[in-house]
C-alpha cells in the first residue's frame, strides 16, 4: 500500500470548501493590515497604542467588509442596509470578546498582552465566519457544494503544504508552551548570540529604517562599522520585513514570531519539494515536512535566526537543480539561489557548495547513453567544435549550470563585492588552512547523533562533538529499507551513499570541514551544514516509503531490531549527548514506527487513516523528543528590564547635545547594547568586527576577545578622552562614574537611570605629535599601552603612576612574592586540592581613582576590600578588563584576593597592574589635545565635516576603526590614511586653519551595483524578448 500519494480529485467538505478557504485568506490578510497600521500611525505619525489600534482596526474592519461581500459571501441574501448594520454589529461584538479575554487572562490569569491577542484573534475568526454567514450576509446554500475559484484550486492543489505548515505551528507551540515563551510566558527564544548580539541588531535595523538612516554605516557599535557588512550577515533574510509589525520594544517577541514562521517555512517547503520531485503529495509527505523543520539542526540553532534560511531555502535550489538538469530550464534554481545569497551569504556559500555536488550526483542518477545518429560523419574540427560539444548532454548540462550560477552570484554581486572587501578585515578570514589531518569522532558516536532526544551540539571544543542530524525515527528505518530495496536502481542508491559519506567524510576531517566554513574554524557552533544531510536522509527515506510494497514483514522486522540491537549497546557507550529519556523514547518510537510500517502490508486498514496516522504519530515525536532537545533560558522581562529607563536617558542626551559624541552605559547586559538602545557606543560583538580594532581594545584593556567582541566597563580618563566618550549612563545598580571626571547632567523622574558628561570629552578627532609613529600597543600592560600614547601624542610622561605593594601572602599555596606590577608565579602541593588563595596588598602613592588589571590563566576570579571600599568587590578576570576601584587616599590599603581553588595545574601564574592618575599631567595634556581638536559642524552616519587649528605638523588622530572604504580631505583635497596602533583612522596634517570632512563609501559597492545592474537588465531584457515573441506566435496562430 502506497500512502505517499494522494491522487484524489478536487472536492469540498463543510470546513474545506471554496468559502472557508477565500475566508481565510481575507482574514490573514485583514489581520496584516491592522498591525500594519496600527505600527505606521504610530511610528509615521507618533499616535498613541490605543489610538492606533483604533485607526488599524477600522481600516482592517472596512477591507474585511469589502472582502467579504465581494469575495467570500458575494451570493448573500441580505440587503445592503442589513449588511452595514450586522457587520457594524458584529465589530462591537469583536471588541467585547477583546474585553472579556483581557479581564480574563491578563487581569485575572496575568498574562502578557500578546496572548490577549492571540486568544482574540482565533476566536474572533471562529465567531466572524459563522456571524457573518448567517446574519450579515443572510447565505442560505450550503458551503460544502462550493470547490470551485482559482484561490480554492490553488490551496486543494497545495493543501497538504497547509497541513505541513501547520502541524510545524502546533508542535513549535507546544514547546513553547512547556518552556512558557511568548506568547505564554516571559519566556524567550533570546539566547547566546541571538541575545547578545543578532537581537540588537534588530533593534538597529528597525531605527534605521523608521528614521531613514543609511544602512551603510554605523556609529552605533564598535566605534563605527559598517552597518552593510552586519546587514548582509544577520539581517537580509526576507522574513525580517515581520518586525516592523511589532514596537522596537518588543523586538524579542517579533524574533519569537521570526522563529515561528521560518520552522513552517522549513516544513513547507521540504513538503512542496516531495510534491514536485517526487510527485507525492500527502499527509505522509507534510509529515516529513515536519521531520525536516524540526531536525537536530534546528532544535540546535534556531537562535540563529538567518541561518534557517539555508533550510528553508535547500529544497527549492535542489528542486531547481533537477529541473535545469531534466529540462535545461534554470530559474528556479537562479532564483532561490540568489535568494539564498541575499538572506545570508554564508549559508548561500555552503549551499553553492552543496549544489555542484547535488548537481553532478543527480545527473548521474538521471543519465541516459547518448543516442548517435546512424551515418552521421563528422570532421575533427566538427566534432569539437563548441555548437557540437553543447550536444553533449553532460558538457550541456554543465555549462548551464554554471552559466546559472554565475547569474545567480551577478544578481548579488552588490552585496557579495562590498561583503568580500569587509570581511578581509574581519577575523572571518584570518585562520590559516591546517597543515595536519585531524578526526573529530568514531563512526559508532555518529551513528548515536540519529537518535532521539538528544542534547544538542553548541560547542566546538569538549567531549563528544558531534553533527546535529537527529530528523526523526522513522528515517532509521526507512533509510535500511531503501538500500535494500531491489526495485530501486543500485546507481541511485549508490549516488545517495556516496553523498552521504562524502558529508559524512566533511563533518569529521578538520580540512573539508574548514572549507565548508568558507575557510573559517567556527568559534563554536559547529557542522553548520549539518542540515543537508537531514535533507539527504529525509529524500531517501521517503523514496524508501514510496517503495514499500516491495519490502518484505521480515526486512521491517530485522531493520528495527538491528537498530534496537545497537540502541541497547550504544547505552552501554553513551556520549554526553545521550542520556536514558533519548534511549527509552528512541526505542518507544522505534516499536511504534516499526508497527505502523507492519500495517501498510494489511488491507483492513485504510489509506486515509494510515497515512493520518503518520502524521499524527511525526506530531507526538515533536512534541516528545524534541522538547528535551531544544533550550530556552531567557526571560523577556529580563530582556528589556531597562530599556525604558535607558532610552528616557538617551532621549535626553539627545535633545541637548547634537554634537557628535560617543555613549557607553556603565554595565552592559548586552555585549551590542548601543544597538538595542540606539546610541552612538564603542561595544561591539560582531562577526564583521574589525580585528585589528579589537585586538588594540583588549590591549588597551577592555573586557573582549581580541577578535570580534570588546565591551565597555568603567574606564581611565586616558582611554574615555581618546575614544570620544562624552556621557555614561548609570543605573542605580550599575557602577557610578567617579565625580573626579564625571558630572551628573541628567536624572530621569523615576530616578530609574543617571547620566554623566565626561569633563575631559575630545571630540571624534584631534591634532597630535607625529611623535605617535612609534606607539605600540603591545598585549600585555593596558596602562602602558595608554600611558604611552599619552606620552607620544602630548610629549607628557607620566600620567599613570604605579601603586606600592605592601604585602603579598599565600593559604594552601607557596609562590613568588609579589612586589610590583608584572607577573608572579605560585603553585600548590596537588592538583587535588580545592582550596587556594592568593593575597595582595597595594596601596596607592597619591590621591586619586585607583585602576587594576589581573589576569591569569587558571585562576577565575578575584576580590577586592580595605580602605575606601564599603563592599566587597568582584570580578571574573577570565577575560580581563581594567576595574576602576574608586577614589582612594594615598597609603590607604587595598587587599586583592584570588581564588586559586579552581587550578587544574600544580603551577600557574598571574599578572597584576595597579595604577593611579597624576591628575596634574592629565590635565595638561588633555589642554594640549583640546586645543587643536576638531570642531565638528556636520555628521551623519557616511559623513564627517569640521575644521580644526593646528600649530605644527601633526597627526589627525580619529578613534575610527581603520576602513578602506573611509576617506579624508583636507581643505578639499584627498589625504592619505593609515593606521595607527594598526587599528585606528589617522592621517598627517600641516599647520595652521583646515576644514576637514571625512567620507565614507563601502568598497565594492559601486562595483558591485554595476554588475547587479547589468544582470538584472538582462534578465529584464530576455524576459521581455520572451513575452514579445509568444505575442507574436499567439498572433500568428
Amino acid at each position: 500500500m502506497d500512502i505517499t500519494a494522494n491522487n484524489k480529485h478536487r472536492f469540498a467538505t463543510k470546513w474545506m470548501n471554496t468559502e472557508t478557504v477565500n475566508y481565510t485568506a481575507a482574514y490573514t490578510l485583514c489581520l496584516l493590515v491592522l498591525f500594519a497600521v496600527k505600527q505606521l500611525c504610530k511610528v509615521a505619525f507618533g499616535l498613541g497604542a490605543g489610538a492606533a489600534v483604533g485607526i488599524g482596526a477600522g481600516v482592517a474592519a472596512l477591507l474585511s467588509f469589502v472582502l467579504e461581500k465581494k469575495f467570500v459571501f458575494p451570493r448573500g441574501m441580505a440587503t445592503v442596509p442589513k449588511q452595514v448594520g450586522g457587520f457594524l454589529f458584529r465589530c462591537a461584538v469583536d471588541f467585547g470578546f477583546y474585553k472579556i479575554l483581557y479581564f480574563l487572562f491578563a487581569t485575572l490569569l496575568k498574562r502578557e498582552a500578546p496572548f490577549v491577542w492571540l486568544a482574540t484573534v482565533t476566536v474572533v475568526y471562529i465567531f466572524n465566519y459563522l456571524f457573518d454567514r448567517l446574519l450579515v450576509f443572510d447565505c442560505r446554500d450550503k458551503a460544502a457544494t462550493k470547490s470551485g475559484g482559482r484561490l480554492y484550486k490553488l490551496f486543494f492543489a497545495n493543501r497538504f503544504l497547509a497541513v505541513s505548515a501547520f502541524v510545524a505551528l502546533l508542535g513549535i507551540l507546544f514547546i513553547f508552551i512547556v518552556y512558557s515563551v511568548f506568547p505564554f510566558g516571559d519566556g524567550t527564544v533570546m539566547r547566546m548570540d541571538l541575545y547578545h548580539q543578532y537581537g540588537p541588531l534588530f533593534a538597529e535595523l528597525y531605527d534605521r529604517v523608521v528614521e531613514g538612516k543609511s544602512l551603510l554605516y554605523s556609529w552605533e557599535s564598535g566605534g563605527g562599522s559598517s552597518f552593510l557588512g552586519n546587514y548582509f550577515n544577520y539581517l537580509s533574510s526576507p522574513f525580517t520585513v515581520l518586525i516592523f509589525l511589532f514596537d522596537k520594544a518588543d523586538i524579542s517577541f517579533a524574533i519569537t514570531a521570526l522563529v515561528i514562521v521560518k520552522c513552517m517555512a522549513s516544513a513547507v517547503t521540504f513538503t512542496y519539494y516531495l510534491k514536485a520531485s517526487q510527485k507525492r503529495h500527502s499527509y505522509v509527505s507534510a509529515a516529513f515536512g515536519v521531520f525536516y523543520a524540526f531536525c537536530a539542526y534546528f532544535l540546535a540553532y534556531y537562535w540563529n535566526i538567518m541561518w534557517i534560511d539555508g533550510m528553508i531555502l535547500l529544497p527549492l535550489i535542489v528542486l531547481g537543480i533537477e529541473r535545469l538538469v531534466n529540462t535545461g530550464k534554470g530559474a528556479l534554481y537562479t532564483g532561490a539561489l540568489a535568494v539564498l545569497l541575499l538572506s545570508n551569504y554564508y549559508m548561500g556559500y555552503m549551499a553553492c557548495i552543496f549544489s555542484v555536488l547535488y548537481f553532478l550526483a543527480y545527473f548521474l542518477m538521471t543519465a541516459k547513453p547518448r543516442p548517435e545518429k546512424s551515418g552521421e560523419k563528422l570532421t575533427t574540427r566538427e566534432k569539437y567544435s563548441a555548437k557540437n560539444l553543447m550536444r553533449h548532454p553532460f558538457l550541456n548540462r554543465c555549462a548551464r549550470f554554471a552559466g546559472f550560477s554565475l547569474l545567480a552570484a551577478g544578481l548579488c554581486a552588490v552585496t557579495l563585492l562590498p561583503t568580500y572587501f569587509l570581511l578581509r578585515g574581519s577575523s572571518a578570514t584570518s585562520d590559516s588552512f591546517p597543515t595536519t589531518f585531524e578526526s573529530y569522532f568514531t563512526i559508532f558516536d555518529f551513528l548515536t547523533s540519529h537518535l532521539s532526544a538528544l542534547e544538542t551540539t553548541i560547542r566546538s571544543s569538549g567531549d563528544d562533538v558531534l553533527p546535529n542530524i537527529y530528523c526523526g525515527v522513522l528515517p532509521l528505518l526507512l533509510v535500511p529499507l531503501y538500500l535494500i530495496n531491489r526495485h530501486i536502481s543500485l546507481r541511485e542508491k549508490a549516488v545517495y551513499i556516496v553523498l552521504l559519506l562524502f558529508l559524512l567524510f566533511s563533518f569529521d576531517n578538520n580540512a573539508i570541514n574548514f572549507i565548508w566554513h568558507a575557510f573559517h574554524f567556527p568559534n563554536d557552533l559547529p557542522f553548520r551544514f549539518s542540515y543537508m544531510y537531514c535533507f539527504l536522509v529525509l529524500v531517501m527515506a521517503f523514496r524508501g516509503l514510496c517503495r514499500m510494497r516491495d519490502i518484505a514483514y521480515k526486512d521491517i522486522v530485522f531493520v528495527a531490531l538491528g537498530w534496537l540491537l545497537y540502541v541497547i549497546v550504544a547505552q552501554k557507550f553513551m556520549t554526553t549527548k545521550m542520556s536514558e529519556i533519548s534511549i527509552y523514547v528512541t526505542i518507544a518510537f522505534l516499536i511504534l514506527w516499526c508497527g505502523l510500517l507492519l500495517c501498510l502490508h494489511k488491507s483492513g486498514f485504510k489509506k486515509s487513516v494510515l497515512a493520518f496516522a503518520v502524521i499524527a504519530m511525526c506530531f507526538s515525536e515533536v512534541i516528545v523528543s524534541d522538547c528535551s532537545s531544544i533550550l530556552i533560558t531567557q526571560g523577556n522581562s529580563d530582556y528589556k528590564s531597562n530599556y525604558a529607563a535607558y532610552r528616557e536617558s538617551i532621549e535626553a542626551i539627545n535633545k541637548k547635545d547634537n554634537d557628535f559624541y560617543r555613549t557607553e552605559l556603565t554595565y552592559l547586559e548586552r555585549r551590542m547594547d548601543p544597538s538595542y538602545y540606539g546610541y552612538n557606543g564603542i561595544s561591539t560583538f560582531s562577526s564583521m568586527a574589525y580585528e585589528d580594532y579589537s585586538q588594540l581594545q583588549y590591549n588597551l584593556g577592555m573586557f573582549g576577545n581580541r577578535i570580534n567582541s570588546y565591551t565597555y566597563n568603567p574606564q581611565t580618563p586616558v582611554y574615555n578622552m581618546m575614544f570620544n566618550i562624552k556621557y555614561l549612563i548609570a543605573t542605580p545598580t550599575n557602577p557610578t562614574p567617579t565625580d573626579r571626571y564625571f558630572t551628573e547632567v541628567y536624572r530621569n523622574k523615576d530616578k530609574s537611570a543617571a547620566v554623566y558628561e565626561n569633563d575631559c570629552f575630545l571630540p571624534i578627532a584631534y591634532a597630535a605629535k607625529t611623535h605617535l609613529k612609534d606607539w605600540a600597543a603591545d598585549e600585555g600592560d593596558p596602562f602602558k599601552a595608554q600611558g604611552d600614547y599619552f606620552r607620544l601624542a602630548t610629549g607628557l610622561d607620566g600620567v599613570f603612576v604605579p601603586c606600592g605593594y605592601t604585602d603579598c601572602s599565600y593559604d594552601n599555596l607557596s609562590g613568588d612574592t609579589c612586589s610590583e606590577n608584572g607577573t608572579f608565579w605560585f603553585n600548590k602541593s596537588s592538583s587535588d586540592e580545592q582550596y587556594g588563595t592568593v593575597e595582595v596588598t597595594i596601596s596607592p602613592l597619591r590621591d586619586g581613582n585607583v585602576y587594576i588589571y589581573l589576569t591569569s590563566p587558571e585562576i577565575k576570579t578575584a576580590e577586592f576590600s580595605g580602605d575606601g571600599i564599603k563592599n566587597t568587590l568582584s570580578q571574573n578576570i577570565e577575560e580581563p578588563y581594567i576595574m576602576d576601584l574608586g577614589y582612594h587616599k594615598k597609603g590607604e590599603e587595598i587587599k586583592v584576593s584570588l581564588d586559586a581553588g579552581s587550578m587544574s595545574a600544580t603551577e600557574s601564574y598571574a599578572s597584576i597592574y595597579a595604577y593611579s592618575v597624576d591628575e596634574t599631567v592629565f590635565a595638561k595634556g588633555y589642554r594640549l589635545l583640546a586645543d587643536s581638536a576638531l570642531q565638528v559642524t556636520d555628521w551623519g552616519e557616511t559623513h564627517i565635516t569640521g575644521t580644526i587649528t593646528v600649530r605644527e605638523n601633526s597627526y589627525l588622530c580619529t578613534s575610527i576603526p581603520y576602513d578602506t572604504g573611509w576617506s579624508v580631505y583636507i581643505d578639499g583635497e584627498k589625504a592619505e590614511t593609515f593606521k595607527l596602533g594598526e587599528a585606528l583612522l589617522t592621517t598627517t596634517v600641516k599647520p595652521g586653519k583646515h576644514k576637514v570632512e571625512l567620507r565614507y563609501t563601502p568598497k565594492g559597492l559601486a562595483i558591485g551595483a554595476a554588475v547587479s545592474g547589468t544582470c538584472v537588465a538582462g534578465v529584464a531584457g530576455y524576459l521581455i524578448l520572451v513575452h514579445i515573441r509568444r505575442k507574436k506566435q499567439q498572433s500568428a496562430g
